[in-house]
């Protein structure tokens, strides 16, 4: 999965705009696209499309009416609203995007779950299944910042934990479409999906969220039962600092280190996000000038580089059995993420092939002996997508061997690269 967020995209863009964002993501090489409609950031409370579309036509007056407009009946779905979304999904399609689509926020919509309660919650998850069962392109994702249990904030209590709502909600969709991978976003500041063991029944995949040195969480979800496919569904976004634990909004640095940690560390895929293209409004058209930022273009970098190679036979090098030293420190709890050191592997169980992200200058020791023949090495320029090998390639396959990342810096002032062994 190479991903953009647009949470906000049926919201505040408009139709007309669509064909802009999908051709743009297509040129980059992105191949789904992240939606969440009904959102909070800079949707209408009303959680209404850019012309006025509102998701549901009932209310249930004076319960849990926490946005003032009382809790949507989730038995009214409005046909217009989902048949934009039905476009959005289509016109996706068109331009070669899955759709990793989130229909119903917990953010934003648990207190209209808890009016309704589990029946109904079940019965919308069955209405979403039923309506998108043969989409060729949907993955659903449920939750965001997802607090497990009762919600911090609740403004209407339930007979039932919020999980037992969202758990209705995921069967629901699971009753109707046996076609699409279902998975669930859970708590900020990081998480996945398999710490909630009462979604695990439902879940074909695991959705990492994370705001600290992503290949921590991204380890643990794929040391984790039941064995799924790992995918990061939110971390910073560009031009963001949402902990303000960075030292400086997040630039391409950091968004390189994000993407590169997270993918030799076991993940099948990540979603990428720019804070104005997420928000696209129509009404602020600067979210078409950060369509093609330096950061959104090295993301085709990456995808040039792994898919030389079959990586998903590719294994995260956990205990450093392969790269022995010159790894940096590991800093799990640490959310600025300028400061990091630490270097992540990934290579195959037959030893032909080894991918190190190291996101500064260093020194790297190699186990040689772990390769079953002799190593071709060379540096990637993540930035550039250049290759130069290095000298005295090929390399024995026994005893250790060093390689010292270039000393020239890549044009922004950085010192990350990408060490191949093949």
């Amino acid at each position: 999965m190479v991903g953009d967020s647009a949470h906000h995209n049926v919201n505040v863009a408009l139709a007309t705009d669509w064909p802009t964002y999908f051709a743009s993501r297509q040129a980059l090489g992105f191949n789904t696209i992240n939606i969440m409609p009904c959102s909070h950031g800079n949707c209408p409370p009303t959680g209404a499309t850019a012309d006025g579309q509102l998701p549901f036509t009932g209310i249930i007056p004076n319960v849990c009416g926490g946005t003032g407009r009382g809790a949507y009946d989730l038995a009214t779905p409005n046909s217009l609203y989902w048949a934009e979304l039905d476009s959005f999904v289509n016109m996706a399609a068109s331009y070669g995007q899955a759709v990793l689509f989130n229909p119903l926020t917990t953010a934003d919509y648990m207190n209209d779950m808890r009016a309704n309660g589990p029946t109904k919650a079940f019965h919308f998850g069955a209405y979403l299944g039923n309506r998108y069962k043969n989409f060729p392109n949907v993955i659903w994702e449920l939750g965001d910042d997802f607090h497990t249990g009762t919600q911090t904030g609740a403004t209407c209590p339930s007979v039932v934990s919020d999980n037992t709502l969202v758990q209705q909600l995921m069967a629901g969709i699971a009753s109707t479409d046996p076609n699409h991978i279902l998975t669930i976003q859970l708590d900020h500041n990081r998480s996945y999906s398999n710490e909630d063991s009462a979604m695990i029944p439902y879940l074909s995949a695991d959705a990492l969220y994370t705001y600290n040195e992503t290949y921590d969480y991204a380890l643990k979800a794929y040391s984790s039962t039941p064995v799924l496919p790992v995918l990061l569904t939110e971390a910073n976004m560009e031009g963001t600092n949402d902990t303000n634990k960075l030292s400086s909004p997040a630039n391409a640095l950091i968004m390189r280190r994000q993407m590169y940690w997270t993918t030799t560390s076991g993940a099948a895929g990540y979603i990428w996000g720019n804070a104005y293209v997420n928000n696209s409004n129509s009404a602020d058209p600067t979210w078409q000038s950060q369509l093609s930022t330096p950061a959104t273009a090295q993301v085709a970098l990456l995808t040039k580089l792994f898919d030389r190679f079959p990586w998903w036979t590719l294994v995260p090098d956990q205990n450093h059995q392969v790269v022995t030293g010159g790894f940096g420190t590991a800093n799990p709890n640490n959310q600025n993420l300028y400061n990091a050191t630490y270097a992540t592997t990934a290579w195959n169980s037959n030893g032909t092939l080894a991918i190190t992200y190291t996101p500064v200058s260093t020194t790297l020791s190699f186990n040689m002996a772990n390769f079953s023949k002799p190593m071709t090495a060379s540096w990637y320029d993540p930035t550039t997508g250049n290759s130069s090998a290095i000298n005295g390639s090929p390399f024995a396959n026994s005893g250790s061997q060093s390689f010292t990342t270039p000393s020239i810096a890549h044009a922004d002032g950085t010192h990350d690269w990408v060490l191949v062994l093949q």
